[in-house]
């Protein structure tokens, strides 16, 4: 993933850092959620600024958001913070479905070596 012309690495396959990267970006949108009753302008943009450094540093490493980010200018903040959600959750979403088309194939595939496929097909030899 690119961000601010930095290459990051999310490998979405491993499920620790997948879980990682979620968890982080939840938290980062909860903190996000509470700003919203923010008056003043600076303040809130200052915490957003914040919430998505904090977010950056806990999935990629500290030191992150530094080399993301030029101080404090909220557009790129939350450009970056869009990006990342989308990859996470777009990729989760993607996974899942792709979890769910090889558990339906793991289904069909145990489906023919159940127990009861003796008893189904040689009816005469039940015990």
């Amino acid at each position: 993933m690119e961000i601010n012309g930095v290459t990051l690495d999310l490998d979405l396959d491993d499920l620790d850092i997948a879980q990682k990267a979620r968890d982080a970006v939840a938290d980062a949108q909860k903190q996000l959620d509470g700003l919203q009753e923010s008056t003043d302008y600076v303040t809130g943009a200052r915490k957003v600024c914040e919430a998505v450094n904090d977010c950056f540093d806990s999935i990629f490493g500290e030191g992150t958001a530094e080399k993301l980010f030029e101080g404090m200018k909220f557009t790129p903040h939350i450009d970056a913070f869009v990006t990342l959600g989308d990859a996470v959750f777009g990729s989760m979403a993607a996974i899942g479905k792709n979890v769910a088309a090889q558990n339906d194939r793991m289904q069909a595939v145990y489906a023919k070596y159940r127990p009861s496929r003796t008893e189904r097909r040689h009816p005469a030899k039940r015990s």
